[in-house]
């Protein structure tokens, strides 16, 4: 048993140190060209368009999110995110409620508090 947990802790670290060398060395290597990490993400080009794309896994209640990202000028310059029911309307203030009531308050301000998240995720 000793020795199960010895291999497990080795392989546990061994996958961090490398998860962590990975990270480092491609802002060391952004920082030796003299840019910045943010510089070098910053320096990608998009092809001009309309991009939508409608989440392959669903939540818990089956509900899906859709997200379509505008590229002008090779830059994203909007980005709406929106989170959709089981049925196809649009989560606003009935969701988390049952039968269109607040059976469960602590259920409803959660999934409330995910929807005004949720908005902030296309201007970030």
């Amino acid at each position: 048993m000793e020795k199960i947990s010895l291999r497990i802790f080795t392989i546990t670290l061994a996958l961090a140190a490398f998860c962590f060398a990975g990270c480092s060395k491609n802002e060391g290597a952004a920082q030796q060209a003299g840019q910045s990490v943010q510089e070098t993400q910053t320096a990608v080009r998009y092809k001009d368009g309309v991009y939508k794309a409608v989440s392959g896994i669903k939540d818990d209640w089956g509900g899906y999110a859709e997200v379509t990202i505008t590229v002008k000028d090779g830059k994203i310059t909007d980005c709406e995110f929106l989170s959709y029911e089981k049925d196809g309307t649009l989560k606003g203030e009935d969701y988390g409620k049952t039968d269109g009531v607040i059976k469960n308050a602590g259920l409803y301000k959660i999934a409330q508090n995910a929807i005004k998240n949720a908005e902030k995720y296309g201007p970030k």
